[in-house]
């Protein structure tokens, strides 16, 4: 039984992902080192493959937003699979003059200033390749908001359950910021006005404080 190693490095805004796997003690990687959807086919003997991998990271404002969820399990797969290998994007930062954009693979976005949007979610997905193909999945980091003196952080992600946003009762932001996003839902917007998140999607926020949500799975 040979195994293929898949990793990831997270660097605030985007990731590097590769695999390799060894024959005869030659290697052969895959590097993801931007959002966007990959494909990772797998070598001939390989049957178990080992997945190490974060969602995207919520957009930052005077607050910082969620981390992206993070998970890493051993999958069984056939010789020459395909994987479809979805990198999500961190959020956009939030600021005077503009709305924080949802990150690539389901961030919520902020409609309004300020807030920033949701990380997108990352996931390996098998054939057919739709959202119910999903075998692994870490969701994306909720995004920061506004009006509470720079601690209205965005909820983490997670690979099984994600964190709600930092609590925030101003005027504007009335209650929380973006959610995290987690395998089973997309996080919610911020309120007031933010949208609930949906099965591979994050919530949309339009207030001043409240970010977008995290992508889920």
């Amino acid at each position: 039984m040979k195994n293929l190693s898949i990793q990831r490095f997270l660097c605030l805004a985007t990731f590097l992902l590769f695999c390799s796997y060894g024959k005869s003690n030659a290697q052969a990687s895959y590097n993801f080192n931007t959002p966007g959807t990959y494909t990772c086919t797998i070598g001939a003997g390989i049957t178990t493959v080992v997945v190490e991998m974060a969602g995207g990271v919520g957009g930052s404002n005077y607050s910082q937003g969620g981390y992206g969820g993070y998970v890493r399990c051993t999958l069984s797969v056939s010789p020459y699979q395909t994987l479809t290998v979805n990198v999500g994007g961190a959020g956009g930062n939030g600021s005077y003059y503009s709305a924080g954009y949802g990150g690539y693979n389901g961030g919520g976005s902020n409609y309004y200033r300020y807030g920033g949007g949701g990380g997108g979610g990352s996931d390996v997905m098998v054939s057919p390749y739709s959202l119910y193909d999903r075998v692994v999945v870490a969701g994306g980091g909720g995004g920061a908001g506004y009006d509470c003196g720079g601690g209205d952080w965005g909820g983490n992600g997670g690979n099984t359950y994600a964190q709600a946003g930092a609590a925030c009762y101003s005027y504007y932001n009335g209650g929380y910021t973006g959610y995290g996003g987690d395998p089973y839902s997309g996080g919610s917007g911020g309120y007031y006005g933010g949208n609930s998140g949906g099965f591979g999607y994050g919530g949309d926020a339009y207030s001043w404080g409240g970010g977008g949500g995290g992508g889920g799975g």
